[in-house]
């Protein structure tokens, strides 16, 4: 054999381990990135309409209980079934939200001011502030909560 004859062989015999042991490596690893990629897009399907509820939920049940914590403070003497419902829609309210997040605890804390003021029977401009501050983190919540479902990777 020649010296460029043996040189094709040790050349051919190289490719053909390469094709061996790296053509299905990268196989693998196109596959891997392809699952990875429907899994992202299979939990963005499933996941941001589960969220989208969540904040439809979250959004009644904060419009519920500010309206009927305004009803009942406003209110005469005939308002004592609606405390009970504030009261069930204070604990609804905690159970949607998140204690991690800091405006969530937020939210909690200024609805457990409200509830007290309202039992307290407070001055009316007292109750009127807290309600405003209720109102306006309840809206930064679901703002930002939207845009997470708007914008989710």
């Amino acid at each position: 054999m020649t010296k460029d004859s043996s040189l094709i062989s040790i050349l051919s015999l190289i490719v053909a381990v390469l094709a061996v042991f790296v053509g299905p490596l990268i196989s693998m690893l196109v596959t891997r990135k392809q699952i990875e990629a429907s899994t992202h897009v299979t939990n963005k399907q499933i996941l941001s309409p589960i969220r989208q509820n969540w904040i439809n939920d979250l959004r009644s049940v904060l419009a519920e209980f500010t309206s009927k914590a305004k009803i009942h403070f406003e209110c005469e003497d005939s308002c004592d079934n609606h405390y009970s419902q504030i009261i069930e829609l204070e604990h609804r309210l905690y159970l949607m939200l998140n204690p991690k997040e800091k405006d969530h605890e937020e939210l909690k804390i200024e609805i457990e001011a409200l509830v007290q003021l309202i039992s307290a029977n407070t001055d009316l401009q007292v109750f009127k502030e807290s309600h405003s501050r209720v109102m306006t983190l309840s809206q930064k919540i679901l703002k930002r909560e939207w845009e997470r479902v708007k914008y989710q990777d």
